[in-house]
């Protein structure tokens, strides 16, 4: 049903149904449809169709507002960018589709795998303001949430030192974005946007390597099985940073004694 709410300003909702499909949520994706529907209902109820007529004569020229008429540098997608720095808005809206696609393949597989829900959810939250060609810098509340839900993966599953930094770094950023001068050309909400999906996307490729360490595909048997489950213990201690009582060149050297 929240999923539903984003209607309130539907371009936030972009991603939102690849990743419910990719990930098979059929009734949350059912759920968000019927709340969009209902709300929208209410709204024909409550001021008529004349209120919709002009959202969609609004929309229709929008593309000339914001190609010409607002300061880029506060824009957070390549859209943007590519305006700030001189480009024609038919390369930013080649580029800016490119960009797009890349933000969906990325969510799709991220939520099409199961992750864990704070990698689902910082990836979905930190690719939208990519994604969509109007992101201003009050937007970037989206990257601001992401960031957050990888505190909470990386207080489940440790992180180095300098991405707690970053996060900081670009959570401040976030807040005070709006304080930088409009009419100059430092792209600091491009980068903000940009560093978020780029922390996000390290945090689920961790954790796939993480998950592959946790289980190994090559099954284990036989006489040797006891250890080799004793290196691959060690290993796994080894990669967490955790004191091992027995090295894996250690419990390898035991390997010969293991035999008859």
């Amino acid at each position: 049903m929240l999923f539903g709410a984003l209607c309130y300003k539907p371009h936030f909702g972009l991603l939102v149904p690849v990743a419910l499909a990719a990930g098979g949520r059929w009734k949350c994706f059912a759920a968000a449809a019927m709340t969009a529907a209902a709300l929208i209902g209410v709204s024909v109820l409550t001021f008529g169709l004349g209120t919709w007529r002009a959202f969609f004569a609004a929309a229709a020229g929008a593309h000339r507002i914001y190609e010409t008429s607002i300061s880029h540098a506060g824009m957070a997608s390549p859209f943007g960018v590519v305006l700030l720095l001189g480009g024609s808005p038919a390369l930013a809206c080649e580029l800016q589709a490119i960009a797009a696609l890349a933000m969906i393949s990325a969510v799709g597989l991220v939520w099409r795998r199961g992750q864990s829900l704070p990698i689902r959810a910082a990836v979905l939250a930190a690719a939208t303001p990519i994604a969509l060609p109007v992101v201003l810098f009050y937007d970037l509340m989206l990257s601001g949430i992401a960031l957050a839900w990888l505190v909470r993966w990386g207080q489940q599953h440790g992180f180095p030192a300098w991405s707690r930094t970053m996060i900081a770094t670009l959570y401040g950023a976030t807040l005070l974005s709006g304080n930088f001068d409009p009419h100059s050309h430092m792209m600091i909400t491009p980068l903000i946007a940009a560093g978020t999906v780029v922390l996000a996307l390290l945090a689920a490729a961790a954790e796939v390597r993480q998950q592959r360490i946790n289980s190994p595909s090559v099954p284990i048997s036989g006489r040797f099985a006891p250890v080799l489950r004793r290196v691959l213990d060690a290993h796994l201690r080894h990669a967490r940073g955790e004191r091992e009582d027995s090295p894996p060149a250690v419990v390898l050297d035991q390997l010969g004694s293991a035999q008859p």
